[in-house]
């Protein structure tokens, strides 16, 4: 028979850093993002300000976002947005950029 191959499920997490951050502190945030998550995840800067995050999840990898929240809201002191949404591996960049979007923006120093 045909065996069916379930897609593998991601939460997105996007960080989205104030207007008046300074050049390095976008720096110094951007390698203390990548020194926060695990080897599995994806750290990647999409804009001057943006970041998205890409955790996998499985049996194997619990779903970790919460732990990295607390440790972005740890390593950055000033406030931020963040959005999360779990999308599947059918789901094309920009459909999982559209469901960011639609998902509520938060805005804290201390989300947990």
């Amino acid at each position: 028979g045909v065996q069916t191959c379930a897609l593998p499920i991601f939460r997105i997490i996007r960080i989205i850093l104030p207007d008046d951050t300074s050049d390095i502190s976008i720096l110094n945030f951007a390698f203390a993002l990548n020194e926060s998550t695990r080897n599995e995840d994806v750290v990647s800067r999409i804009g001057r300000l943006e970041f998205i995050v890409l955790l996998r999840l499985n049996q194997n990898i619990s779903d970790k976002s919460t732990d990295i929240i607390r440790r972005i809201s740890e390593i950055y002191s000033g406030n931020y947005l963040f959005s999360t949404a779990l999308i599947n591996g059918g789901i094309d960049s920009v459909k999982a950029l559209e469901r960011l979007d639609q998902s509520l923006f938060k805005r804290s120093t201390n989300p947990i």
